[in-house]
């Protein structure tokens, strides 16, 4: 899932050099990318349900942190089949979704996200690698730990890397 997380942190060490950077996930220029606020969701109904309770399963609303700093948001699914995608509230130019596998060890969680990047005229320029080492909450409401993201360039090269915070909200249901 290029994970959004991708796009946010590529675009965070780019930003630096003053290049915009687009992935299979979506596009973004530095100007914006800590231009946005958390983006709280509406509060669940006193009778809702977790889903998923003791497990990563479910969907989530990830915050991604670079210093401290909100880099992106995004909605992520993890499923049974240890499976899953990430929606970011980046750009898309492909239509792609982002995807990857997890694995976990009690409640520690380790995700393995890949995608293609993209220049800016949509032409492809390499490969990002998303992980992260989450910790699901007691209650299974919430998860957070530690990302990294590396990209490389077409013939393998690793070209930068940017590690940030995930922290994330079970999305409840009705």
């Amino acid at each position: 899932m290029k994970s959004l997380v991708t796009t946010a942190i590529a675009a965070i060490g780019l930003a630096a050099s003053g290049m915009s950077a687009q992935t299979a996930c979506g596009s973004f220029s530095h100007a914006s990318l800590f231009a946005g606020q958390h983006v709280r969701l509406p509060p669940a109904p006193p009778h809702a349900e977790l889903l998923g309770g003791s497990t990563i399963g479910g969907m989530w609303n990830v915050n991604h942190l670079v210093g401290g700093n909100l880099a992106f948001q995004s909605f992520q699914q993890c499923h049974v089949y240890n499976t899953e995608f990430e929606f970011a509230e980046i750009p898309t130019i492909t239509g792609e979704i982002c995807m990857g596998v997890w694995k976990n060890s009690g409640r520690t969680y380790n995700l393995y996200h890949t995608a293609r990047t993209f220049e800016d005229s949509g032409n492809p320029n390499g490969t990002m690698v998303l992980t992260h080492i989450d910790r699901l909450f007691k209650k299974g409401n919430g998860f957070a730990g530690t990302f990294d993201l590396k990209f490389y360039d077409v013939v393998g090269d690793l070209e930068s890397e940017i590690t940030g915070d995930p922290q994330a909200e079970r999305i409840m249901r009705q």
